[in-house]
């Protein structure tokens, strides 16, 4: 009877020090580990900007000065991640009862401003936002390139915007990313589809016929393989850009060909309305598909 009697108080003691355990067993927090990646973060941009300033200043490298310089531009982006990550933390109260987890989704919001314009290439960074759901933070913002910027080119600068922000900002779980052209850069400010004139836009039988006659002043050129326009806001009102591809004589050396390719730039350029002439070198072949210049 005794024996038995005792059982119940052996498993309720057992119960409660294992109770005690877990309490006492230290929990893992995302909002602890943002503030220990942060500051690790803010140590290295500290020491990386000293040892750049020391040695730039040492040899007189005015790029390794800039470049400290920038180094200490990222510190803002950690004050800012400290501060949300702080507030998020915050129990809630009579104002906020349901806490302070927004304020992480604002700190990651201005971080990703801040980063993405630190990525080359990006003129600006514009409808930046960010949204929280559940555990995971969401940025979603746009980034503006040249017009003249490649497709290929703009997919690289988005994965480095991307990349960027996912490695400076700890609790940032996803990052979609919009590119966006801007007409107007690089000298040619102000001009918009509103104050283009019409006469600047050419037919492509015009233009290709123009390129005909300037080509045929050169005797070493005996045709085209294909003659692309593109129209852009560019210097002085012209717009017109074309990618040429010439057939030149097969006995010409490279130094030769390469001087009929800088003729036919030139010869192509001075037409009035053309901005811009990439000239392509092919040899003559029986099985090019040409057409003659005449």
């Amino acid at each position: 009877m005794a024996a038995s009697s005792s059982n119940p108080s052996g498993q309720v003691q057992t119960e409660a020090a294992d109770t005690k355990v877990k309490d006492e067993a230290p929990r893992f927090s995302q909002g602890d580990e943002a503030m220990k990646i942060t500051r690790v973060g803010m140590y290295v941009n500290v020491a990386m900007a000293a040892a750049k300033g020391i040695v730039g200043v040492g040899i007189h490298s005015s790029a390794l000065v800039a470049d400290a310089a920038h180094s200490l531009s990222d510190l803002l982006a950690d004050v800012v991640t400290l501060w949300s990550v702080r507030v998020a933390r915050l129990p809630s109260d009579p104002k906020h009862p349901y806490g302070y987890g927004k304020f992480e989704a604002v700190g990651s919001l201005s971080v990703g401003a801040i980063l993405s314009r630190n990525v080359d290439d990006v003129l600006h960074v514009s409808q930046v936002r960010a949204r929280r759901m559940g555990p995971y933070t969401l940025v979603d913002l746009r980034v503006h390139l040249d017009a003249r910027t490649s497709i290929s080119m703009a997919q690289q600068i988005s994965e480095r915007v991307r990349a960027h922000i996912l490695q400076e900002v700890p609790d940032v779980s996803e990052v979609l990313v919009h590119i966006d052209v801007q007409f107007g850069h690089s000298g040619c400010a102000g001009m918009s589809p509103d104050n283009v004139d019409k006469k600047d836009i050419r037919p492509y039988r015009e233009v290709r016929s123009d390129i005909y006659k300037a080509l045929a002043t050169i005797p070493e050129i005996t045709g085209t393989t294909h003659i692309n326009t593109h129209w852009l806001p560019h210097l002085n009102g012209q717009g017109t850009v074309v990618d040429v591809a010439i057939i030149v004589q097969p006995d010409l050396k490279v130094g030769g060909a390469h001087a009929v390719a800088k003729r036919a730039r030139r010869a192509i350029e001075e037409i009035p309305y053309i901005a811009e002439a990439d000239i392509h070198l092919e040899l003559q072949d029986e099985d090019n598909e040409h057409e003659q210049v005449s």
